[in-house]
């Protein structure tokens, strides 16, 4: 079983509270120690994260209906991992793992399928250093979702392979 998260030290809460101090209205993340204010989304880029999120929303959000499984999803939810916290296009937790829907911000709960919608301005952060991240705190799945091309690529468990597929017609 993975972790839900590590132990969070005095310099760690620190640099998440200066984040947390911005107001609502920044977009910005906590990446390797460094805070980094992010572009403000094109119309492509909600666009993919809408279509996203209704196409799996519509399958699977919420507690399982009369069998296993069932998800909790949410859009620009920033999530605490130790020093780092990520504002993730869209976040899945499984409601097995997760009973209740994660509240507040940041959760501090491992997520099970996290979402980045690419854009120029953040493609090498979502790509490479939060990948370090999630692949340490053994999120299961991460989706790179590229609306230029029209399609995610799938990391599932580590980087044994990707996996392109259609997200949209």
């Amino acid at each position: 079983m993975g972790r839900v998260h590590r132990r969070e030290s005095a310099e760690e809460t620190g640099h998440a509270a200066d984040l947390l101090a911005l107001p609502e209205s920044v977009h910005a993340e906590l990446v390797a120690s460094e805070l980094v204010e992010t572009a403000t989304p094109t119309f492509e880029h909600g666009a993919a994260q809408h279509q996203i999120s209704a196409q799996l929303g519509s399958r699977f959000d919420g507690p399982p209906r009369g069998g296993s499984g069932g998800w909790w999803f949410g859009t620009e939810v920033d999530v605490q991992y130790a020093s780092e916290v990520f504002r993730h296009d869209i976040v899945g937790c499984r409601s097995n793992r997760h009973p209740q829907r994660p509240s507040g911000r940041p959760i501090r709960q491992r997520p099970d399928w996290v979402c980045e919608v690419l854009s120029a301005s953040n493609a090498s952060t979502d790509t490479v250093r939060k990948l370090r991240t999630l692949q340490s705190f053994e999120v299961p799945h991460d989706w790179l979702a590229d609306p230029d091309e029209r399609r995610s690529r799938s990391v599932c468990g580590s980087v044994i392979g990707r996996s392109q597929v259609k997200w949209w017609q």
